[in-house]
């Protein structure tokens, strides 16, 4: 394995900290993350490019409404049944109140990714980089030369916000409390599972599985009651998928990482160590 710096042939998002990224295919797909206490709502696009340590950011044009900016939040590739496209599932996460002040969050929004079969002129932009980044050998000086590309840069995509859901105010619904610095993980048949988090100074230890519905037109959450060893309260850790099992490590749970597996329609967990 050998780190290199990545030339990007455009201007890259401006700095920011807690956001999240997903990979799809060959791109990646960045959104939200505070930059000087502000909430970035954005949505940028790390295209990849075949060959050397080089790529292209994009900021797409998206359809749909955006949910508030947000960082700390957690973000999750699921696929909205097999006949639908692909989507990005975020949940909570810090945002701003009316008056300016943090708050935890507790809704679901998605981002919808789908196939287009061509581009306009107009959209061609976003597919094509005008500029090539070369990374010289053993120096790593970058350096760009002039170039256009006429094919699209992988299968062209297109983004929109397609549904937002928070918990109905007064009703007796199964919903996570509003939260940041949780850790999610897509497993379990596609179900999007969280774990943990803070909720104002609240450490929580609380796990969760949310699901869409055939086309991604609801989500529905349920929180299932594991056996084993469960986690203590802990946020900061990651979460990741590893066969059809998950894996959570770091945060505050120190030197342990768990294992979460759902074998014969039961939620089992047990407890391993990292030394």
């Amino acid at each position: 394995m050998r780190w290199a710096p990545l030339a990007a042939a455009s201007t890259p998002p401006s700095k920011r900290f807690s956001s999240s990224a997903v990979a799809c295919e060959q791109r990646v797909i960045l959104y939200g993350g505070t930059q000087g206490g502000a909430q970035l709502e954005e949505v940028w696009v790390l295209e990849v490019l075949p060959g050397a340590a080089r790529s292209v950011w994009i900021r797409p044009a998206l359809g749909g409404v955006a949910p508030p900016g947000r960082s700390s939040h957690s973000a999750c590739l699921v696929r909205n049944g097999r006949k639908h496209h692909s989507s990005v599932l975020m949940f909570g996460g810090t945002g701003l109140d009316d008056h300016g002040s943090t708050l935890a969050l507790s809704d679901v929004a998605i981002l919808e990714l789908y196939a287009i079969s061509a581009v306009d002129d107009s959209d061609g932009a976003i597919f094509r980089a005008t500029t090539l980044a070369e990374v010289k050998e053993g120096t790593e000086e970058v350096t760009f030369k002039r170039r256009e590309i006429s094919e699209p840069l992988g299968r062209p995509l297109a983004l929109r916000w397609t549904h937002r859901a928070s918990a109905p105010a007064g009703a007796e619904v199964r919903w996570p409390k509003a939260r940041q610095a949780h850790a999610a993980c897509t497993a379990f048949d596609d179900g999007v599972v969280v774990y943990g988090g803070t909720h104002g100074f609240e450490l929580l230890a609380d796990l969760w599985v949310c699901r869409l519905s055939e086309g991604g037109a609801s989500v529905e959450w349920e929180s299932p009651v594991c056996s084993g060893s469960p986690p203590p309260e802990s946020a900061g850790h990651s979460l990741s998928a590893v066969g059809v099992r998950c894996v959570l490590a770091g945060g505050s749970i120190l030197d342990t990482a768990f294992v979460l597996g759902d074998w014969g329609g039961r939620c089992s967990s047990s407890a391993g160590s990292t030394r």
